[in-house]
């Protein structure tokens, strides 16, 4: 009896030892899925509409400064550029400010409370006078690209005829670019 009470119990032990290898095999395989398995990985595309809207506009671009030597016994003339950039088939106008101190329609630059009258002209022959407060616009029309326009100048003895003091004298012109 003893053979077979031993006997048992070393089939228990084999059952114990053979449970136990099957658990080990399923939990080894159970860490090799989570761990060797792929990762769940996908992806997913859609589309967006993006819309671009143009807008017409302007600038003024490079604008020259205008000097010129007046000693009061003959005219003197210049010219000076002004540049407009503005969009494609664009329509626009340039409008010639008065400058600081206009007086009796025509400009004037001064210099310590003593003034040169000078008049701007859209044309070279300066027959088509750039009128303080009247008839000063130049008009075109935009290419996208920077678009000069000259204006010419005239220092006339004519509208100096007074005592002139020596100096430099200045005038700030606005210039405003419309579309």
């Amino acid at each position: 009896m003893l053979n077979v009470v031993a006997s048992r119990q070393n089939n228990k032990l084999k059952e114990i030892k053979m449970i136990r290898k099957i658990f080990l095999a399923i939990a080894i395989i159970v860490m090799m899925i989570f761990t060797l398995s792929p990762a769940w990985a996908g992806s997913a595309t859609s589309s967006s509409v993006w819309t671009v809207t143009l807008q017409n506009s302007c600038m003024i671009g490079t604008v020259g400064n205008l000097t010129a030597d007046f000693n009061g016994l003959a005219d003197v003339t210049g010219n000076v550029n002004v540049g407009a950039i503005c969009s494609n088939a664009l329509p626009w106008t340039l409008t010639i400010g008065n400058g600081a101190n206009a007086s009796g329609g025509v400009r004037r630059a001064t210099s310590s409370g003593n003034y040169v009258s000078y008049r701007l002209y859209s044309d070279s022959g300066r027959s088509t006078e750039i009128g303080v407060g009247t008839n000063n616009t130049l008009t075109d029309t935009g290419t996208g690209v920077e678009q000069t326009k000259t204006l010419y100048t005239a220092v006339k003895k004519a509208d100096n005829n007074g005592m002139l003091v020596n100096g430099t004298y200045i005038d700030t012109i606005l210039l405003t670019v419309n579309w």
